[in-house]
């Protein structure tokens, strides 16, 4: 009788009390991750779990979110061979549409180890799988090298940083602000919007990496591509109109909105730094001068510079007609940067006029400034005018 209640007693121990989280013995706790996450400088809701205080996600959301970039990568399931197969390179096939899964924070989940073989590429892989509800979910390290891509951890903010391959010589850099998408492509649309990043060589070596969103933003990167310094300019104006690093000089455009049509009103502000970014002096244009009612409207804003001559070549909407419409057109400033005043006449129509000017363009060809504007004549209509608007070509 002793030995019976022995076993029982024994039984008894190592049985887990009601209401308690187990496991089956190949398994393992798995919690959704509190890390946050971002594809190329853009946060992305993921799928992923914490399993043994290492951050494991879903292959299908990686694939979905590298599509289309450097590092996209198909997958498909091999079920006679039992392996999940990535093909680096092809944009990613998406699963057919299922009912998505809720996960609880407050939730401990059963992860279980994979016995899935992985294939990259045809190559059998050593790497350490987990599936979740039929998902297989893999750490991110042990994929990075293999598809490729680029991982970066901030521990002060518990961000995860995945960045698509970049192209051969070309380098990922350490920013002081937060990195956002900025990607141009050579595709030219109907309307166009002033640019917001701009790279400067500086005659000292360095880079100055300029970024406008809020606040117009400049790192700078020595010749090995590491941040040596970083500043902010706050908008003097609300409107970010245009940037240009000259020979001696650095100019920033600022504008606001004169929709009462005042003439009296300071509608676009050309500002002069130094090469440090210091400010030095300004010229303005107001409403009543330049018929402007919105700055900048629908183009790029381009400026260029000839010795002491600064064309900043932008766009504007212009003070109501009689036909009581606000008609958008190019507007051409010429500035004397050793009084800094305009030279030129700022008028309704200019004698480069172009109307509807969508984007712009400016270079020196010796003393004479060549613009170059994009209308929307049908189809398309590209506006050719040198120097005093005299010489005048449309393609």
């Amino acid at each position: 009788m002793k030995r019976i209640f022995s076993i029982l007693l024994m039984l008894l121990l190592v049985t887990p009390a009601l209401g308690t989280t187990t496991f089956a013995s190949n398994t393992v706790k798995a919690k959704v991750t509190e890390s946050s996450t971002y594809f190329d400088g853009e946060q992305r809701n993921l799928n992923g779990f914490n399993i043994s205080n290492n951050n494991y996600f879903r292959l299908r959301d990686l694939a979905e979110y590298f599509s289309g970039t450097s590092s996209q990568f198909d997958l498909t399931w091999n079920k006679a061979n039992n392996a999940i197969e990535i093909i680096t390179g092809q944009a990613y096939t998406p699963e057919k549409k299922t009912t998505s899964n809720y996960y609880s924070r407050n939730k401990n989940y059963a992860a279980t180890l994979s016995s899935s073989k992985v294939l990259v590429n045809g190559q059998l892989q050593s790497i350490t799988a987990y599936n979740i509800d039929d998902n297989n979910y893999f750490q991110l390290r042990d994929l990075a090298g293999k598809i490729p891509f680029d991982i970066e951890f901030d521990v002060q903010s518990d961000r995860i940083s995945l960045f698509s391959k970049i192209p051969d010589h070309a380098y990922r850099v350490k920013t002081a602000a937060v990195a956002e998408s900025n990607g141009e492509s050579s595709y030219f649309p109907r309307w166009k919007s002033t640019a917001s990043s701009y790279l400067v060589n500086n005659k000292d070596g360095t880079v100055s990496v300029i970024e406008v969103n809020k606040e117009f933003t400049i790192e700078t990167y020595n010749e090995k591509y590491e941040l040596t310094g970083n500043k902010s300019i706050p908008f003097e104006l609300p409107v970010f109109g245009g940037f240009f690093s000259g020979e001696k000089y650095n100019y920033i455009a600022f504008g606001q909105e004169n929709r009462e049509e005042n003439d009296s009103k300071e509608v676009i502000r050309i500002v002069r730094y130094d090469k440090s970014f210091n400010r030095v002096d300004s010229v303005s244009i107001k409403g009543g001068e330049s018929y402007t009612v919105s700055p900048f409207d629908s183009g790029s804003g381009r400026m260029a510079e000839a010795g002491d001559t600064l064309v900043f070549h932008t766009s504007r909407t212009r003070y109501t007609t009689e036909d009581k419409l606000n008609h958008q057109s190019q507007l051409t400033i010429i500035v004397n940067t050793k009084t800094m005043t305009v030279t030129n006449d700022l008028g309704r129509f200019q004698k480069n006029h172009v109307s509807h000017s969508f984007d712009q363009y400016v270079l020196f060809d010796g003393t004479a400034h060549v613009l170059v504007d994009h209308g929307d004549a049908y189809p398309r209509s590209i506006v050719l005018n040198k120097g005093d608007g005299a010489s005048y070509n449309e393609v």
